[in-house]
């Protein structure tokens, strides 16, 4: 039973009920609750209250004001199961807790099965556990709450964190880590330069990935450090490992054990080239390039990447200056390039979220997601220590202010940053030792050039009064005088003077009122619209409704309700009109975000809300469609707990198979994500709720369980709104697995549970069976194994009843997994699946592999390590086939126990067969 309240203090102080935040009052009334917290239910004087309150300056009327605000707090809190959440105790106030309320309480509970574990030589569940704990941690303890009492417990959690971290680190090197976290020590390092034993673990990390010199180095930059700020010499512990790696004690190289689960390396990858094309035609801007290449090439005064941060106006041409500066120096820099647009000015959407930029970034330098660390902290890290030791560029494009950008401004001396930005950002320049490269208009001349490189020179010689005309009109704005430009291509049999005629007389002139250069393109604007086919037009009106990032002829021809062929000639034309740019994957297109502004203000007209509400349904509709049919390729056997959504007659993608499935999906991503939170936003709570479940297939098969979270708690809030139990339900659930697989087993206990309740009161029984699996597994993963038993036999019991023999083959894997660990394997053991050599559904594979894995798990539970590792092997086999991340974590896990075997006689050798 549970009274519904949780509290936080491991970052803002927070009381939610029910999973509703409640309003807490003002700073103090906060830091009362706060200092209450931290007694974990022990009493709290009124002296010591007035102490952690205001120090030295008490008000006269202390025992009155702390009076008011433990009223005040009652009243916030509600009823405690009849009794206030905050009482009366021996001249002060106590606030009981109940079991898994307070955030502090659940940390210390895992650091404490932690200990338990590294006592047994278990790294495995040290590192599930601390990263358990070190998940509960969002941003700085008591994040907001004034005076030195909070300043003193905020220091006194954050060395609690920074112990939990490190031996999280120490457990990853003790298993066999050392590969994941020594880019993450290094950056560590580099924060806190005097911690000896993170110095420590830097060195053991570099030595087992084979860089004996580097681990060496690190010794001597420690002790520099050491001598130059503090005037001491290292310590013993340094010493001593600096002499271990001299004469390369094999100590020091680990060997995980079999009872653990060996971790894979990093997967090596190519210089990854993410940069948009160059322009085969570059003009102007010459200085600014030649101080742009020089940059990097500048001596450095700092540990730090060069930064060069280019601003201007809208449509001044930053993102094209970027990437020929970026294209014109890529030799520099062997490791590649990264693009990240940060959508800091997208008129469709917010912008990107810095820690969205960190996982597209890590994503984009070789870390699969299901490898990425649960929590932003850790991901930080991580991108800090990726960037410190390689030489790339990274491109961060749109930036809208410091707060986004910050974050992201990582690498060492080897790296460039380059970023682009409306805004001037005059603190990244003061703060972060940017380099402001700022891009005026153009000039007459370098107007002029450039209208001569698109045009040539005999149309230009031709008419030099309309070329003088034109390079007026457009008033140096380079978007502008590109779709001149385009026009003028398309026309060769206009002259000059007549498209000159068409810019002046553009009628939509309002965005110029101010004096803003992007008011003067608007009339550019008009007349390369005004040029366009009647359909084409219609087209690029209705294109402003699409969430990004990326247009397909499919999209455009749901939203313009039109033939794909036709929606085809379309985007063509207007990309010929440059109202359109083509990605480097034939028929996907982008656009300037001031074109889509514009493109959303011409569609007027009093049936405009009814126009564009009907084709934003067939755009969802034909989205859904084609992301039901890649799930259903890639998942056939899913169990659908909510019936398909009807949708309008379009022509949705198909694919043939399962790598076809996966290829759209992976493509389509972003346009799914964006239009999830479109639908929720926009009137269609069904639609997004839909494209999460169907997302969902996409994200497990991947390993993205944390934006799978990020999905889904859209997915709940349109499910609430709708007043529709079971679709709650089919979220929570979501919530559940992704938490789950992200090692926040409590909160995914939670959610299962509350998917149970859902599926029950709405007599769904195929959910309530398949939730009791998933509350059966968080209650193991909790080690709770009796708890988890009853949940197994209690889905089995449902599914038996459903007539659902696969489901409740799962279940029963599942049962015989935990009475595996519990030392009675014996009492449910799993029958193997025959194991054919191929399937006709991929979902298929997946379940006989996972049936192979569980079998193998009992095996090794009894001892049998030979039969384990045939069916490990087999289950890796086929989970290859489907480029399932799991895959690697068996061949690893068969790796270790066969080196284990081979250096010690298995236990059967002695018996027959």
């Amino acid at each position: 039973m549970s009274r519904g309240l949780s509290f936080t203090v491991l970052g803002p102080v927070t009381a939610r009920r029910d999973g509703v935040e409640l309003v807490l009052g003002s700073p103090q009334q906060k830091a009362l609750l706060a200092a209450l917290l931290l007694r974990e239910g022990a009493p709290m004087s009124i002296d010591e209250i007035a102490d952690a309150l205001w120090g030295n300056d008490v008000p006269a009327t202390v025992a009155g004001v702390v009076r008011t605000y433990v009223y005040r707090l009652r009243r916030a809190l509600g009823d405690g199961g009849g009794a206030p959440v905050i009482r009366s105790a021996f001249g002060g106030y106590e606030l009981p807790l109940w079991p898994g309320e307070l955030d502090l309480a659940v940390f210390r509970r895992h650091a404490a099965e932690a200990e338990s574990a590294r006592r047994a030589g278990a790294a495995g569940r040290v590192v599930a556990e601390l990263r358990a704990a070190l998940d509960l941690f969002p941003g700085t303890p008591l994040a907001g709450l004034p005076g030195p009492y909070a300043e003193r417990q905020r220091d006194a959690l954050d060395r609690m964190r920074s112990s939990a971290r490190n031996a999280l680190l120490q457990a990853e090197l003790d298993r066999g880590g050392h590969a994941w976290v020594v880019d993450e020590l290094t950056a560590l390092v580099a924060d806190r330069p005097f911690d000896e034993r993170l110095r420590e673990m830097q060195m053991v990390a570099l030595y087992r990935c084979g860089r004996r010199a580097e681990a060496l180095s690190a010794y001597q930059e420690a002790r520099r450090a050491l001598a130059d700020e503090l005037g001491v010499d290292p310590g013993v512990g340094l010493r001593t490992l600096q002499e271990r790696v001299l004469r390369a004690d094999p100590e020091l190289t680990v060997v995980p054990s079999p009872d653990e689960e060996p971790v894979p390396p990093p997967v090596p990858v190519a210089a990854t080239a993410q940069l948009p094309p160059d322009l085969s035609v570059f003009s102007g801007r010459a200085e600014h390039l030649r101080e742009a290449v020089g940059l990097h090439a500048r001596p450095r005064t700092g540990p730090g990447p060069t930064v060069g941060l280019v601003t201007g106006t809208a449509g001044v041409g930053k993102t094209i200056f970027a990437v020929h500066w970026a294209h014109a120096v890529e030799d520099d820099f062997p490791d590649g390039q990264v693009y990240v647009n940060l959508r800091g000015f997208d008129p469709t959407g917010t912008p990107t979220p810095p820690d969205e930029a960190v996982r597209i970034v890590l994503q984009s330098l070789g870390v699969a997601a299901d490898r990425l660390p649960a929590h932003r902290d850790a991901q930080h890290a991580l991108y800090r220590g990726m960037l410190a030791e390689r030489r790339l560029i990274l491109l961060l494009d749109n930036a809208r202010d410091a707060r986004q950008l910050r974050p992201l401004l990582a690498g060492g001396p080897g790296c460039l940053v380059i970023v682009t930005s409306r805004a001037q950002l005059g603190g990244i320049v003061a703060v972060d030792g940017a380099h402001p490269i700022h891009l005026d208009l153009l000039t007459e001349a370098e107007a002029t050039d450039l209208l001569r490189r698109r045009l040539g020179d005999r149309r230009m010689v031709a008419e030099p009064k309309a070329v003088r005309e034109l390079v007026q009109l457009c008033a140096g704005l380079p978007l502008a005088l590109a779709l001149v430009a385009a026009r003028a291509a398309s026309r060769r049999d206009f002259k000059l003077r007549d498209i000159a005629a068409e810019v002046s007389g553009g009628g939509l002139d309002a965005l110029g009122a101010g004096g803003d250069p992007a008011g003067d393109a608007r009339s550019v604007f008009s007349a390369s619209y005004a040029a366009l086919s009647e359909s084409s037009a219609r087209v690029f009106r209705l294109l402003a409704l699409h969430p990004g990032p990326g247009i397909t002829v499919a999209a455009a021809a749901a939203l313009a309700d039109v033939p794909q062929r036709t929606a085809r000639h379309a985007l063509r034309e207007l990309a010929e009109a440059v109202l359109l740019l083509e990605e480097r994957r034939p028929g996907r297109y982008c656009w300037h975000d001031l074109l889509q502004a514009y493109a959303g203000e011409i569609d007027t007209g009093i049936d405009r809300a009814d126009r564009w509400n009907a084709a934003r349904r067939r755009f969802f509709d034909q989205l859904l469609r084609s992301a039901t049919n890649a799930a259903s390729v890639l998942d056939p056997s899913r169990t659908r707990y909510v019936p398909d959504l009807p949708v309008g007659d379009v022509v949705a993608e198909r694919p043939a198979d399962y790598a076809e499935a996966l290829a759209w999906t992976a493509r389509e991503h972003r346009v799914l994500l964006a239009a999830v939170t479109a639908a929720a936003t926009t009137g269609f709570p069904h639609h997004a709720w839909h494209l999460a479940r169907e997302l969902e297939t996409f994200q497990t098969r991947v390993g993205d369980w944390t934006e799978m979270t990020m999905v889904q708690r859209v997915a709940l809030q349109c499910a609430r709104d709708l007043g529709d139990v079971v679709m709650q339900a089919g979220a929570h659930h979501s919530l559940a697995k992704a938490w789950h697989l992200l090692g926040d087993h409590e909160a995914a206990r939670a959610a299962a549970a509350a998917a149970v309740d859902e599926y029950r009161a709405a007599g769904h029984r195929r959910g309530e069976a398949d939730a009791l699996g998933s509350l059966g597994d968080a209650a193991a993963s909790l080690e709770q194994f009796g708890t988890a038993v009853r949940h197994y036999e209690a889905g089995i019991a449902l599914h038996r009843e459903l007539g659902d023999d696969l489901a409740m083959s799962a279940l029963r894997d599942s049962l015989a997994r935990v009475r595996s660990r519990t030392g009675r394997p014996e009492a449910s053991p799993p029958a193997p699946r025959p194991a054919p050599t191929s399937f006709a559904e991929p979902e298929v594979t997946y379940l006989v592999a996972e049936s192979f894995a569980y079998v193998g798990d009992a095996h090794a539970a009894k001892g049998d390590t030979a039969a384990a590792l045939d069916s490990w092997r087999r289950a890796s086999d086929l989970l290859a086939e489907l480029t399932a991340p799991e895959a690697v974590t068996l061949r690893q896990r068969v790796s270790g126990w066969t080196a284990a075997a081979e250096r010690r006689p298995d236990p059967t050798a002695h018996h027959g067969s």
